[in-house]
């Protein structure tokens, strides 16, 4: 997304300004979810990004599929990158805010089965 980005024309004041937003908040999404990936815990870093992986799995399918999206599609523009990006951070928050927590003692196994929806037991 940061090559389309920079691949934008900047004809006008107004377009290089919105290119520069778009950059910029693609560095504070990039910042969040690595802050958020090292928030899963302790043991080595392939240990933490599983875990992290694992409870955010429908967030990263979706940003996958999108950005698979954006490079099959010639042409990118100004609205399409903006509305991508501005997709990437809500599945982001929402992921964030949707925190997984072990399951109770009693639970008979873990990671509890959800149907696909949910890695967690809330």
């Amino acid at each position: 997304m940061r090559q389309q980005i920079e691949l934008l024309p900047a004809d006008s004041y107004w377009h290089s300004l919105a290119k520069l937003a778009l950059s910029d908040d693609l560095n504070d999404l990039q910042r969040s979810i690595a802050l958020e990936a090292l928030g899963h815990g302790d043991g080595n870093a392939g240990e933490v990004l599983d875990r992290w992986e694992h409870g955010n799995r429908q967030a990263l399918d979706r940003a996958q599929r999108l950005l698979v999206e954006l490079q099959e599609t010639p042409g990118s523009d100004l609205a399409m990158l903006s509305v991508a990006l501005r997709s990437c951070a809500t599945w982001s928050e929402a992921a964030q805010r949707h925190r997984c927590s072990p399951p109770p003692s009693s639970a008979p196994s873990w990671p509890a089965p959800s149907g696909g929806r949910c890695c967690c037991w809330c």
